[in-house]
């Protein structure tokens, strides 16, 4: 098999007005590794300026010299008086935004941006051009006193505009209490006020803190009277009803979380080994282009937090008539999937069924079952015993395949406490996350080989020039020299893993890699799943919580009933399976972020409460202004700033992105301890100082 020259792609795209890569694999005859020679190669002529991909994905041959790119996003403002903002097209990184080049925008503000691309592969630099007001907008903020007035100040912003008493004493407002207000800006600032209209409650409460985030981040979290009424009054009529099958004899169950409420998934394993995955049927509640589907779909997928879910579906289908539910009969798309000896996956059958759980356990339950210290039901018995040995096998399989399996703490916090808690993987955890991969897998095959659009989860390959970087970081922190290479692919990222698997410092070595990594988005391109180790990849398995899973079902209902697509999949007014991709995935990587602002709330609430406590860290970033720690148990990260660090006796040294002391040089990865010196929830910051 010849290798593919990078003359050979410039020399095609030099002849056409723009190719994706799948229509640059098919005019050069590509086969296995040689796709992935020119996913590399395209990589690399794109940071070298050679080619350009455009916005469509198509790649041409040069990219203009006076190219300009106006995106819409998102700005977060950093306390150092600089932005990045998050682009709403869902393409590339985020844009850096200069202070000089703010134009006055405020924290989480939509703003038009133009931007100028970089080549060399470092974060796009941008200026606001535009500030796009949304009327009526409720922006959250707390309020204070000050010589005798009451001022509001909109959350990460540091303009405060003044409201009058009558608000003040119509809200009994206290200094730090945490509103919602509508700014009314002046021709000059101090013209400027604003007007409350909700109180949360107090910043020290930690019972505001989910509606705090949810008013933050615009989360919708209250359904239209129309939605409401099509959950509450849905079809009876199933279009399935011709192929649906009666399976209410297979002794499914669902394994979930002791707190779950939602009940997507239930498995069984039959004495041929053949793996069984019901799936609530959704999509035969919520019909494309309705009320309840566009309102869904804008929400893209469930929104968690330790005292409540803003689910993506109205609570009547979302816990009850969708929910797979113990002893209740539910509709569920079933896919059946064999094994072969390599245990690589082999699809049987996807069906429309009626189905009954026969119980509803948890994954502490089954662990305790697998490990002989709670009886099993004889019902369910030998279908978790064969579930428990394939789950093995199949984590060794992907394993073989490539997949990263990182093995990073989980930190959780329940309802209104403050201590956090970890949670402990166990077997049943790993049991239930194989199946779904399987059922992932084989969904996503089914639809590519039926010619059918699809709705990928794909996970690219990562920058290597990142890789190298945490390649770096890593003979830094262990002290030693070329030990190991850049990675050229995942089998080399599992030889790095397990050879430092023993290191005291594991964790934190893991997330130099994991940073490394591109995000996980959604795409109508079949782009593989690096992380996975798999070509084909679709989210099928959870359809009441993220709208990518619906739109598959209606896909895989369109190919079992052979309709066609002139009927609508998803809301007319996204046009194109894309934009929902880009969507959804915003959507995701919303609610990544207001996961990580919540522990970052949390873990400061818990630290309050641990003044004069030492702790054991480890230095997890480096800059000028000081070091990052993440403290054990709990991983809570707080920074040592330079001035603390100085008392110390520590100096920067900017060369090696070090702090060196008179014994000890503090870098990545660098243990020692600290103290809470100082919290604050407004700012979302955690200061340390170092124990000696």
């Amino acid at each position: 098999m010849s290798s593919i020259n990078p003359k050979d792609i410039l020399t095609l795209l030099q002849d056409t007005h723009g190719l994706s890569f799948a229509q640059i694999c098919k005019k050069l005859a590509a086969e296995g590794k040689q796709k992935d020679q020119i996913k590399k190669q395209l990589k690399a002529l794109t940071k070298t300026g050679q080619i350009y991909r455009r916005k469509d994905k198509k790649f041409v041959a040069s990219q203009p010299t006076d190219h300009e790119e106006i995106v819409m996003g998102q700005i977060e403002i950093h306390e150092k008086g600089f932005g990045f903002v998050i682009r709403e097209d869902g393409q590339g990184d985020d844009i850096f935004i200069p202070g000089k080049y703010l134009k006055g925008a405020a924290h989480h503000e939509r703003v038009k941006v133009k931007v100028i691309s970089n080549p060399t592969g470092k974060k796009s630099e941008g200026r606001v051009i535009e500030i796009i007001t949304e009327q009526n907008k409720q922006w959250l903020g707390v309020v204070f006193s000050f010589e005798q007035q009451w001022f509001f100040c909109p959350w990460g912003q540091r303009k405060s505009h003044l409201i009058s008493q009558q608000d003040v004493e119509h809200f009994a407002c206290q200094d730090n209490d945490i509103v919602l207000a509508k700014l009314h800006q002046g021709k000059r600032q101090k013209d400027s006020f604003a007007t409350l209209t909700h109180k949360l409650g107090h910043i020290e409460d930690p019972k505001i803190d989910s509606e705090m985030l949810i008013h933050e981040y615009d989360i919708e979290y209250t359904f239209s009277k129309a939605a409401i009424a099509e959950a509450q009054h849905p079809t009876d009529k199933d279009i399935c009803l011709a192929i649906r099958q009666d399976l209410n004899h297979l002794p499914f169950v669902t394994i979930d979380g002791e707190d779950a409420k939602d009940f997507d998934d239930a498995v069984y394993m039959d004495t041929n080994n053949h793996l069984w995955v019901a799936i609530a049927d959704v999509s035969q509640y919520v019909h494309a282009n309705s009320k309840l589907d566009i309102e869904a779909c804008g929400r893209g997928n469930s929104f968690y937090f330790p005292d409540q879910v803003v689910p993506m579906l109205p609570e009547n289908l979302s816990n009850f008539l969708c929910s797979l539910r113990p002893d209740e009969e539910k509709h569920a798309m079933v896919v059946e999937i064999a094994f072969d000896k390599t245990f690589q996956t082999q699809l049987i059958q996807i069906i429309p069924a009626r189905i009954t759980s026969k119980a509803r356990l948890t994954y502490t339950q089954v662990d305790q079952m697998l490990n002989g210290k709670v009886p099993m039901d004889d019902a369910y018995k030998d279908s978790l015993t064969r579930l428990s040995n394939l789950t093995k096998q199949l984590q060794t399989t992907r394993q073989e395949n490539g997949a990263i399996d990182f093995d990073m703490p989980e930190i959780r916090y329940h309802g209104y406490e403050l201590k956090p808690h970890k949670v402990q993987r166990n077997q049943a955890h790993r049991l239930i996350e194989e199946c779904m991969l399987a059922a992932n897998e084989v969904t996503s095959k089914f639809v590519d080989e039926h010619g059918y659009p699809n709705i990928y989860r794909v996970h690219e390959p990562p920058d290597p020039l990142k890789l190298a970087e945490a390649v770096e970081s890593l003979h830094q922190i262990l002290g030693v020299e070329n030990r190991w290479q850049t990675p050229q692919d995942a089998f080399d990222i599992q030889t790095i893993m397990r050879d430092i698997h023993d290191h005291p410092f594991y964790t934190q070595i893991q997330y130099l890699f994991l940073r490394a990594m591109s995000q996980a988005r959604y795409d109508t391109e079949k782009l593989g799943h690096f992380g996975l180790g798999f070509e084909y990849y679709s989210h099928f398995t959870s359809p009441i919580r993220r709208y990518a899973d619906l739109t598959l079902h209606r896909l895989i209902k369109r190919i079992l009933l052979k309709h066609d697509l002139h009927k609508p999949l998803f809301p007319s007014t996204y046009q194109t399976l894309n934009n929902v991709c880009l969507h959804v995935s915003k959507q995701d990587r919303k609610s990544l972020q207001v996961e990580r602002d919540l522990k970052k709330i949390k873990g400061i609430r818990y630290m309050q409460t641990q003044t004069g406590k030492i702790f054991d860290g480890v230095v997890s970033g480096v800059l000028s202004k000081g070091v990052f720690i993440e403290t054990s148990p709990y991983s809570i990260e707080g920074l040592v700033t330079e001035f603390e660090l100085k008392k110390a006796g520590f100096r920067y040294h900017q060369q090696s992105n070090q702090f060196r002391g008179n014994k000890k040089t503090l870098s990545y990865g660098s243990s020692l301890q600290v103290k809470v010196l100082e919290t604050n929830l407004f700012k979302r910051q955690l200061n340390f100082s170092i124990d000696v």
